[in-house]
């Protein structure tokens, strides 16, 4: 997360990152951005990825235990963020890019009743 304000920086100066501590732009705003743990990927290199690919030419998940740490890894945070919150689930949004996007709405569903999620916020997944 530590790398998100420079590159919009760099992308675009000035840009206000609301997220970014003691920033004004968005007083109350909690930000939590993890990331996915360094994987062995099917077509050789070592990346970070939610869970591993059964094979270099499918989409489908080759490792469900890797797939399960990432649901009760985010399920957590969830949960600590909504206790954070006294109970509030509804002022807590989960989302992702990508890969991230899927591992994240694979997530929401299984916890957003549960939770009282306010939303689900998704892109290129």
């Amino acid at each position: 997360a530590e790398y998100v304000p420079p590159l919009l920086d760099r992308l675009s100066p000035g840009f206000p990152c609301p997220w970014v501590r003691g920033c004004e732009h968005a007083p109350g705003l909690r930000v939590v951005l993890p990331t996915a743990r360094k994987l062995n990927l099917p077509w050789g290199p070592v990346e970070t990825s939610w869970h591993n690919y059964a094979k270099a030419e499918s989409n489908a998940v080759g490792d469900a235990d890797a797939l399960e740490e990432t649901r009760a890894r985010i399920g957590l945070i969830l949960r600590e963020e909504v206790a954070r919150l006294g109970g509030a689930g509804g002022r807590v949004f989960l989302g992702g890019l990508s890969q991230g996007c899927t591992a994240a709405l694979d997530v929401y569903l299984r916890e957003a009743r549960v939770l009282g999620l306010g939303g689900f916020i998704g892109g290129v997944g």
